[in-house]
């Protein structure tokens, strides 16, 4: 039933789940954090502390869905958006969308791409991490067209996202060291990209709200 298959996929993607169902969830067999009557679901909220709420963003399946949903995501707040847009800033300091867009893209190709193919090659592999914050005026994003960077960047995320979903389920454990952060795994570093997009796509939302 599509209600119990959207219940296991909020569970999957760490969204807190209850099943308002006649069984409680340890009789049930659902994939629910728990389950019961309406009633029982009021009591279950009172229960919670606010943290416990927040979706865990850690797991597997929650970080291939935020990397396979961002282009989707961005794609709908851009691909209308008028051409003067791109380039318009609300404070001088601020990145406007088109130098925003570039660096998702380069950072898809030059980055993420590599970190995955890294893992790909070596036992336990050393992971830089560049310098993005001069890309910006080194490689004069200002004069690209920003339409053109959203479908570079979207094929760029496609294929990191066929390149996932090749990866062996222990692969996701494998360990490595990264530049910043020390010692650390697969899914961790794959992690790091998943933040990144929630950092931007909130950003994408603040510049709009500016302009």
């Amino acid at each position: 039933m599509m209600w119990i298959e959207t219940s296991s996929l909020q569970k999957k993607l760490g969204i807190k789940t209850f099943l308002v169902d006649a069984e409680p969830a340890s009789q049930s067999g659902l994939e629910a954090d728990s389950a019961g009557s309406f009633s029982g679901l009021i009591s279950w909220l009172e229960s919670l502390n606010l943290k416990d709420l927040m979706p865990n963003f850690k797991s597997k399946d929650s970080v291939l869905a935020i990397l396979s949903s961002t282009p989707a995501v961005l794609n709908s707040l851009l691909l209308n958006l008028e051409s003067d847009a791109w380039s318009r800033k609300a404070e001088k300091e601020d990145w406007n969308l088109l130098e925003l867009i570039c660096h998702l893209r380069d950072t898809e190709r030059e980055i993420h791409n590599m970190q995955i193919k890294l893992f790909n090659g070596h036992e336990e592999p050393f992971i830089p991490r560049p310098d993005t914050g001069v890309w910006a005026s080194q490689r004069d994003y200002a004069h690209e067209h920003g339409l053109s960077a959203l479908a570079e960047y979207n094929e760029a995320r496609r294929e990191n996202i066929n390149l996932l979903k090749n990866i062996s389920d222990d692969a996701w454990n494998r360990k490595a060291r990264h530049a910043i952060f020390g010692p650390t795994n697969f899914l961790e570093v794959i992690g790091f990209m998943a933040d990144h997009d929630r950092l931007h796509v909130q950003q994408t939302f603040d510049i709009l709200k500016k302009l």
